[in-house]
């Protein structure tokens, strides 16, 4: 990512548009702070979901007649805990991406995608090469017809 950075400066594209530094970053701190409500109020869902899942682990593991009910109970339990947990943090990692990671994915995927061009292409002359090579190994590979 450092590379990037070098590569690409945090402003380079707002020069390159035209657009006044300073623009923007408004609306970019509403947004940002409008999706640090919603990481807290997930937060709390899975503080609630980590708590029932305690619960109901732990009445299950009493309630059990045997060491598959046991185990059933616990994997359960883990599972209301654990998925709401996974998922929070998937959506704070999303809501914490910057405008400038963003800018620099979709300068990534416009080289990858440059990238991709050119080895078709490389790939297609390769193909073209090994079909001529085939076809004069063909011809040169005749049967001979002059033994005696």
């Amino acid at each position: 990512m450092g590379a990037l950075r070098q590569r690409f400066p945090p402003d380079h594209h707002r020069a390159e548009r035209g657009i006044p530094e300073g623009r923007g970053q408004a609306e970019s701190a509403a947004r940002k702070e409008a999706g640090q409500e919603a990481v807290k109020a997930l937060w709390v869902l899975t503080l609630l979901s980590a708590v029932a899942g305690a619960f109901l682990g732990i009445i299950g593991i009493l309630e059990a007649k045997g060491a598959p009910q046991e185990a059933s109970a616990a994997a359960i339990a883990l599972a209301i805990a654990v998925i709401p947990y996974c998922f929070t943090r998937a959506c704070e990692k999303v809501a914490n991406v910057t405008q400038e990671q963003l800018t620099i994915l979709m300068i990534q995927g416009q080289e990858l995608k440059k990238t991709n061009e050119i080895l078709t292409v490389h790939t297609r002359l390769l193909a073209q090469i090994a079909n001529v090579s085939a076809d004069t190994v063909a011809v040169d590979s005749e049967p001979k017809t002059d033994i005696p």
